[in-house]
């Protein structure tokens, strides 16, 4: 199966394609790729990490290898961690500060690659792509230094019992305040407290070490590595 979107931001015209394992035998792949409106600039596809996907859509449909991903899971009704403790700065869910938000947003997400969706890095494009997402927060969790907005955490309920961590930063300049500490610990609290949700998820790049020990410390659990494609049609 495959689910697909098409979204524009400014002159960037984007189709996002997720992909099960069963879509390249069924050519479910294949059709959500080619059948792209006219006028799309970039593609990007996320699929599970096998070298059939990747020598499909390198070899027949000219997409670059960007990124894996994997899958990080927080069972919240078996939580070992000592939030509270964790909270040191001051987290509050709110829908004010989002100019803060999105100065985070465009300084944190260099390499992303829900973003980064030319084959080669490219600040603007990802830029109009960040300044979108942002614009679509209604509410998120904010932390701060000293009254200073420097981290968020967007959390969403992206299917029966399951949280998602849609969007989440900490200023660089105040990652050695504790702030991503506090402000995922929060989440993971905030979440544990709403009513049917059993668990929270979040996905990271394979690369992000540090975002994956964070996670790793909290008690998460990593699994499904899914690989990102992308691809320039301008």
């Amino acid at each position: 199966m495959v689910q697909f979107s098409d979204a524009s931001y400014q002159d960037i015209v984007l189709r996002n394609i997720q992909a099960d394992a069963e879509s390249l035998k069924d050519g479910s792949l294949k059709e959500a790729i080619f059948s792209a409106p006219a006028g799309t600039t970039n593609i990007r596809a996320k699929v599970p990490a096998l070298t059939d996907f990747q020598l499909f859509l390198e070899k027949d449909c000219g997409f670059f290898h960007a990124d894996r991903m994997l899958k990080c899971t927080i069972n919240l009704k078996r939580l070992k961690i000592d939030l509270d403790k964790n909270i040191r700065l001051e987290v509050k869910q709110t829908r004010d500060f989002k100019e803060d938000i999105r100065r985070i947003a465009l300084k944190s997400f260099p390499v992303d690659r829900r973003f980064n969706v030319d084959v080669e890095l490219n600040s603007e494009t990802a830029g109009k792509i960040i300044n979108t997402w942002v614009d679509e927060i209604d509410e998120c969790y904010v932390c701060f230094y000293k009254d200073i907005p420097v981290g968020f955490a967007q959390v969403v309920v992206s299917e029966p019992g399951v949280g998602e961590i849609k969007l989440a930063a900490v200023d660089a300049d105040y990652r050695m305040t504790g702030a991503a500490v506090s402000l995922y610990s929060y989440a993971i609290k905030a979440a544990s407290q709403m009513e049917g949700v059993n668990k929270l998820v979040g996905w990271i790049s394979s690369v992000n070490c540090a975002v994956m020990n964070l996670y790793a410390s909290l008690g998460a659990s990593f699994s499904d590595p899914e690989d990102i494609f992308v691809k320039e049609c301008k």
